[in-house]
């Protein structure tokens, strides 16, 4: 959801969160959400279990 290849941000496996990485990234979500409009997810857009959540931010 970030765009970023596994060799740009060094995640190879599921179980490591994105944010942990790079605070920074931008996901599609929070994109569309910076251009105006709404989000809302259904079913797992984000890799969750393994102790990790949902991204809050997108």
């Amino acid at each position: 959801m970030t765009g970023l290849r596994p060799e740009t941000i060094g995640i190879y496996d599921l179980t490591t969160n994105f944010r942990t990485v790079d605070p920074n990234a931008v996901t599609l979500p929070q994109a569309f959400i910076k251009a105006g409009y709404e989000t809302s997810a259904l079913e797992t857009i984000f890799h969750v279990g393994h102790g990790k959540h949902e991204d809050a931010a997108s």
